[in-house]
């Protein structure tokens, strides 16, 4: 999961501006570290760290605290951890770049319960990924055995209840229509069908007629 996560945050921070390249590397790697997330086995969430993340979280986001908090948070060992607003928009931004046109795109939120469809961007999914997972990276990195159970608590927990139903699920699909828009032989079923079969053999299905 590890190798995984940085990985991810990488490719998203610095890596290839190429949009064709990037969506392509979205799609082998977004199942991996989805799939990676949800084997992890359990880790016990130390309230400890989570007591000292939130009054750093408080800190960096400059809102109106205690001076113990504020001694707290600047003694921590994990304040550098938290992944604050500033870098979060500056991934989302180059992100949105790369993307264009195939940045904004609409969905549901439940697609069994709502009926309205709403607008959303595969930068901010991608950001809002990246958030959770550089946080429990970070963590991960520290030369500490509670931080590192916790980094693993705080993988499992974010994808069943942040990133995994809504920015994953949403991102992917995203993802497999944007890149054959594109025109991405490898995610057109036509093209793969038809280059597996020999030739002439393909042919496009007649719907029955109902009696």
């Amino acid at each position: 999961m590890y190798a995984l996560s940085v990985e991810y945050c990488d490719l998203l921070e610095k890596g290839t501006r190429s949009k064709r390249y990037l969506l392509r590397h979205l799609g082998d790697l977004l199942p991996q570290l989805f799939a990676a997330a949800m084997a992890l086995p359990y880790a016990p969430c130390s309230r400890r760290i989570q007591r000292e993340l939130s009054h750093c979280s408080t800190y960096l986001a400059g809102r109106e605290q205690s001076p113990s908090i504020q001694r707290i948070a600047k003694s921590s060992s994990y304040l550098d951890t938290v992944v604050s607003t500033k870098p979060f928009f500056r991934v989302m931004a180059r992100i949105r770049n790369i993307l264009g046109e195939y940045d904004k795109y609409r969905h549901t939120f439940d697609p069994y319960r709502d009926r309205d469809v709403m607008s959303s961007t595969l930068s901010n999914d991608l950001a809002e990924i990246w958030q959770n997972v550089s946080h429990a990276r970070l963590l991960f990195k520290l030369d500490e055995d509670t931080a590192k159970k916790h980094a693993i608590w705080s993988w499992s927990f974010d994808v069943r209840q942040h990133w995994g139903s809504c920015h994953y699920c949403d991102a992917m699909k995203a993802i497999f229509f944007a890149m054959s828009d594109i025109g991405d032989d490898d995610w057109r079923y036509r093209t793969l069908t038809a280059k597996r079969l020999p030739r002439g053999q393909y042919r496009r299905t007649k719907r029955r007629k109902r009696v």
